[in-house]
């Protein structure tokens, strides 16, 4: 697996990953594989970061909601709301909870696909994993379905509230999808949360 991604990852990351693992005989940890993570997102590069999980996987390193955290934002940044699914349902059984952060990126993954027409098409159809099965249904949902689908799930099934930036986010995939009355009601949310949040600092403050 190494050899696949290495040319994508720069010289000196890999290199230095290289030189800890096999020069040094020292173990990766999660902040390890978390910082290759994050160069795969600067370079909008989802195949390398599932690479790097599955290198994770094979060094018996445990990843976390940053992790997961920074695979949402490639499913975001390159449009792929499948694979973010993917990501979640892995989340829901391997135990790792997602946040805030992991919502609005995946909401955000479901605007990008709205503008850009990507969709399952690179998920693998021949594993038989009933939850990446029930990605796949949903990610052939419309956009603002699977929208409206995330904002539900964080709140019912993950307990996570949205905050002001994830019903922003939904906002835009209402707009995208031209739906203005559910716009204004994101838009209108966001608003509550804004003030709620702004009250709970107030009476810190005091």
């Amino acid at each position: 697996a190494v050899l696949t991604w290495r040319y994508h990852i720069p010289v000196t990351a890999m290199k230095l990953f290289d030189d800890m693992t096999r020069l040094y005989r020292i173990r990766p940890n999660t902040f390890t594989f978390n910082s290759l993570l994050n160069v795969c997102v600067e370079k909008r590069d989802l195949d390398r970061g599932m690479e790097v999980l599955a290198l994770m996987r094979q060094h018996q390193v445990v990843p976390n909601t940053s992790t997961f955290n920074s695979l949402a934002s490639l499913c975001a940044k390159t449009g792929n709301a499948a694979k973010g699914l993917e990501l979640l349902a892995t989340m829901k059984t391997t135990g790792v909870s997602p946040d805030n952060l992991t919502f609005t990126s995946l909401i955000a993954a479901c605007r990008a696909r709205d503008t850009e027409g990507n969709d399952a098409a690179d998920t693998d159809e021949s594993t038989g994993d009933s939850t990446a099965a029930q990605a796949r249904e949903s990610a052939a949902s419309p956009p603002l379905e699977q929208g409206l689908s995330l904002l539900d799930r964080m709140q019912r099934e993950f307990n996570v509230a949205p905050d002001n930036i994830t019903l922003m986010t939904l906002m835009s995939v209402c707009l995208r999808s031209r739906r203005l009355g559910y716009a204004l009601r994101a838009y209108g949310q966001a608003k509550a949360e804004l003030a709620r949040n702004r009250a709970l600092q107030l009476d810190k403050e005091n």
